[in-house]
């Protein structure tokens, strides 16, 4: 039977039980039809009709292909290659595309197959890109504009293509400032290492005074090591605008705070020999802290000899009791001036959980309005709230809110602060 099966159409090439098939079958597979010799026989077996070869191939695939040897001319084996049926056959035959039925005028057309109609999806695809290439091209990096840091704290920035300079930018800031003053009128005070807060210059201006606070946590031109600054702040003391300075000292390196290395040594930056820092022992990092601080204190000493020298400005310093900078010859010697004195206190007395020993010193004021009260614990507990102290340091964390009580001591009660502006304030 299947020797029988095996026999071959000598006209097409095909198993003869495959040229008995329907007519509409046959025109389907290859051209050749009936007894007559087709274009398809007269050619090369490669150039066959594809549809043809194909359907032989499949064949040769359910029967075995040693039952349909060479029957259909290339694809004789159903392992033959992808890239050699593509090479041999051609590209298969890609079908159109259907057409798409619009309405013109109220009559359905038909659009060629080459062309398509757009739909409200394509239509919202395209707007969205055109929007977005006109939106970067507008808004590119050259053509984005300048904004301005804030002219003064809590008001927006200003825009424009060039900023001005510092000492501009500060000479408007207090100009402004001082045009609203209702307390202290025509002069200025200046809130130095402020802090973002700045409780000082809050409490002048709630008396409606005019400040401004400088410290690099507000603006980045607050910087006090900027030389520009520096100038504009000492021509504004040399020509009597400003009718007091307040200094919040950094005291990171001149604390006690920090664990000490060990005898002689006062903290981890500072020992009894070295007051202005034990460079040679201490890592990179360690060591920039350390030159920041000396540069603060060196600044903080300059200008309060400014101010005591202008017999209508105060000024006035605030570090912890136990502070480095309180040791410093060039610290006492300064305090020896007659404009100058100084007071203890605790900032349990004021408000706080913590006890904090504080010295403040002051180039002018009454001395009698200083801060000056003190803790008179009876054991370990306080003697204005009646629980026991929050020692800072070592980690330490609130209680409650779990920041760590070394940065919330930095801030001064708003009961402190405002008496350090009334003794300041007492001057004439």
């Amino acid at each position: 039977m299947y020797a029988a099966l095996a026999k071959a159409n000598p006209h097409t090439g095909f198993p003869s039980f495959l040229a008995k098939r329907p007519q509409h079958q046959r025109q389907a597979t290859c051209q050749a039809s009936g007894g007559k010799a087709s274009k398809a026989i007269r050619c090369p077996k490669w150039r066959q009709p594809a549809g043809a070869a194909i359907c032989a191939n499949k064949k040769a695939m359910c029967f075995g292909p040693h039952l349909f040897p060479n029957s259909a001319g290339p694809l004789n084996s159903a392992m033959t290659s992808r890239a050699a049926r593509t090479t041999r056959l051609g590209r298969m035959p890609t079908l159109a595309r259907p057409t798409v039925p619009t309405m013109v005028g109220g009559v359905k057309r038909k659009v060629p197959p080459t062309s398509y109609a757009k739909t409200s999806t394509d239509k919202n695809k395209e707007a969205h890109a055109s929007n977005k290439k006109a939106c970067h091209s507008r808004f590119s990096r050259n053509n984005l504009p300048t904004l301005a840091r804030p002219t003064a704290l809590g008001e927006k920035p200003a825009i424009g293509d060039r900023q001005p300079t510092i000492s501009k930018w500060l000479e408007d800031m207090r100009q402004d400032r001082v045009q609203r003053a209702t307390w202290k009128k025509g002069k200025l005070f200046v809130d130095l290492f402020s802090g973002k807060r700045s409780p000082v210059g809050r409490q002048v201006g709630k008396r409606g005074g005019a400040y401004i606070a400088f410290d690099i946590l507000i603006d980045g031109r607050f910087d006090l090591g900027h030389p520009e600054v520096l100038e504009t702040l000492t021509r504004w003391i040399r020509q009597g605008l400003v009718w007091g300075v307040w200094f919040g000292t950094d005291c990171t390196t001149w604390s006690k705070a920090s664990w000490s290395k060990g005898p002689g040594w006062i903290n981890s930056y500072r020992s009894q020999h070295h007051l202005w820092g034990e460079l040679a022992s201490l890592n990179p990092k360690a060591r920039e802290k350390v030159l920041q601080g000396n540069a603060h204190a060196h600044f903080t000493m300059r200008v309060l000899q400014q101010v005591a020298d202008q017999p209508l400005a105060v000024a006035g310093l605030e570090n912890p009791a136990g502070s480095v900078i309180w040791q410093l010859p060039e610290m006492r010697a300064l305090e020896k001036g007659s404009r100058f004195h100084h007071s203890i206190c605790h900032y349990c007395q004021y408000g706080t959980r913590w006890q904090k020993p504080t010295r403040l010193l002051f180039v002018g004021g009454d001395k009698a309005l200083a801060p000056h009260r003190m803790c008179k614990r009876k054991g370990k507990t306080c003697s204005k709230t009646g629980l026991p102290h929050l020692q800072l340091g070592g980690g330490r964390r609130h209680p409650s809110s779990g920041k760590e009580l070394t940065k919330l001591a930095t801030e001064y009660p708003p009961q402190l602060a405002a008496k350090m502006v009334d003794c300041l304030a007492s001057c004439p």
